[in-house]
């Protein structure tokens, strides 16, 4: 018998209700062809709309991701610091949050505990 074959091994199947060779996992899921929902949305915002770029001021085809940023800056000076917060996260990545470590604790923390151990507590140094 083979080790994959028995039922009880965790994480492995008993070999009846393993799929078969050629058996789809989700027969009924998405049809060949179809696409997915981040295609969809990225082709609707490649899209162009005509319209003014409210910073050249110039007529024309804008794509929908532009105008959306546009408004998304014209929020921003009115603002609105959640659309600042997002531009800017856009813009430069979200910040990550970071603690600085002094190089020196070991050393510090060495002739504290020095200081402790012979006695001396004058803070007069």
């Amino acid at each position: 018998m083979d080790s994959r074959e028995g039922a009880g091994i965790m994480g492995v199947p008993p070999k009846e209700t393993q799929f078969k060779p050629g058996q789809s996992g989700n027969p009924k899921g998405r049809k060949k062809g179809r696409r997915n929902m981040s295609t969809i949305i990225k082709e609707i915002l490649d899209a162009k709309l005509n319209g003014k770029n409210p910073i050249t001021g110039v007529e024309g085809n804008l794509p929908i991701s532009e105008i959306i940023t546009y408004k998304q800056v014209q929020k921003a000076l009115k603002g609105d610091l959640s659309a600042y917060k997002e531009l800017i996260d856009r813009a430069e990545g979200k910040s990550m949050q970071t603690q600085v470590i002094n190089a020196n604790i070991n050393t510090e923390m060495s002739q504290v505990l020095d200081e402790l151990e012979d006695g001396d507590t004058n803070d007069d140094k």
